[in-house]
């Protein structure tokens, strides 16, 4: 097994368990989520992405690191932002049910949505001069 593997094990192992963790323990059906509780679980997610980038600034280098970390925060103040539009859309239709639902489809459309952007990268020149001419 050579290290590019090695490092992917340990960041697939890592991720199930921090999955497992946060499903398992911290979000038990039942109990209500104070605000101490949820600045725990975001300094805990917050945490291991900082932990991801020191493991990928001494396994790939300082330029993937910096990459990674400045579409983390990109990411995360886009996820901010979201979460005001969420209660705006919540608080006037008054949709206590479907926070689930709520916060599983989106992810899915970004996922969706990546996977479609990346093929359209790899596979379109003229995909780059759009969003050189967009910008």
């Amino acid at each position: 097994m050579n290290n590019t593997e090695l490092s992917f094990l340990v960041f697939g192992v890592v991720l199930l368990l921090a999955i497992g963790f946060d499903l398992g323990l911290l979000s038990k059906k039942g109990s209500s989520i104070t605000i101490r509780k949820a600045l725990l679980q975001t300094v805990f997610w917050v945490a291991l992405a900082f932990a991801y980038f020191g493991f990928t600034w001494l396994e790939r280098g300082h330029t993937l690191a910096l990459e990674y970390i400045s579409a983390y925060l990109m990411e995360w103040s886009l996820s901010i932002d979201n979460i005001f539009v969420f209660i705006l859309i919540f608080t006037f239709f008054i949709m206590p049910g479907c926070c689930s639902l709520g916060s599983c489809l989106p992810s899915f459309f970004e996922f969706s949505s990546s996977l479609l952007g990346l093929r359209l990268l790899k596979n379109s020149n003229g995909y780059y001069t759009f969003l050189a001419a967009s910008s």
